[in-house]
């Protein structure tokens, strides 16, 4: 509410001023530039919430995602699947490197880098199916480029 009331006061005053109404009124020039402005607050993104990513990650829709959008196999459903299963950031995702995933004490690894927050070679745990899908993928890149 004050934001609001902020907002338009110094709307009104710095109209005021641009129109030489503020000098027929007697209103100091330090006075009108010194009512502060207001920003509101950046609301940060809240992640899905589990029925869309439900919905998201059932093997329907990605189905139909992959005939529609990606009937060549060029590896959108495989992308999009990381993004719904692990929250990464979309350039997260499709800048990993070939090694992005690995296993210690038999626990499934992704790795990635946060270029935005200046982390890098980071790694959360994903589940088995998302693994077994990137290695499904890696050995289609493989195969690709050694057929090129």
């Amino acid at each position: 509410m004050l934001g609001h009331v902020l907002r338009n006061c110094r709307r009104i005053l710095r109209e005021a001023l641009d129109s030489g109404t503020a000098d027929q009124l007697g209103l100091d020039r330090g006075f009108v530039v010194a009512i502060p402005s207001y920003h509101p607050p950046v609301r940060r993104r809240s992640p899905f919430p589990d029925e869309l990513a439900q919905a998201l990650a059932h093997p329907d829709n990605l189905r139909r995602m992959e005939e529609e959008f990606d009937p060549f196999d060029g590896g959108l459903r495989d992308a999009w699947e990381m993004l719904v299963l692990t929250g990464r950031r979309v350039n997260e995702v499709l800048q990993v490197r070939y090694e992005c995933i690995s296993r210690l004490n038999g626990l499934a690894l992704f790795w990635h880098d946060q270029t935005k927050v200046g982390n890098y070679d980071q790694a959360i745990r994903i589940p088995d199916r998302l693994f077994t899908l990137i290695e499904q993928r890696q050995a289609k890149t493989r195969t690709r480029f050694t057929g090129r």
